[in-house]
């Protein structure tokens, strides 16, 4: 088993069916240290343990330069809880005042080091 560093910084904005992202409202971060058998495992730990949130490979992004990290969002509610089929279905009519909860989600594998001949 590996373990992992895992540090999510969360940019909250207004989201508007029709409109999109509008006024940005929050900016958090929130890091964990996961035990998994791979960075995969690692990361939906993180999102769905750790954050509370779904999440799923197919509708993040990658950085190109940053090689460690990816993009994700999810719709919340103003209590920061990932919104149900209903509160949706009322947003989309413009109904309910949702939010898109994007991160920027960076991954580091720890190893330990030896520190037994350190004073040598």
């Amino acid at each position: 088993m590996k373990t992992f560093k895992i540090v999510t910084i969360h940019d909250v904005y207004i989201d508007d069916f029709e409109e999109g992202e509008g006024k940005h409202v929050n900016c958090y971060d929130i890091e964990s240290t996961v035990k998994a058998e791979s960075v995969k495992e690692a990361i939906k730990e993180h999102y769905e343990k750790h954050l509370g949130f779904s999440f799923s490979f197919e509708h993040c992004s990658y950085d190109e330069e940053e090689k460690n990290q990816l993009e994700y969002s999810n719709l919340v509610d103003s209590e920061n809880s990932e919104a149900n089929e209903e509160e949706k279905k009322l947003w989309k009519k413009g109904k309910k005042t949702l939010y898109a909860n994007n991160t920027t989600c960076t991954v580091y594998e720890l190893t330990p080091v030896e520190l037994f001949n350190i004073n040598q």
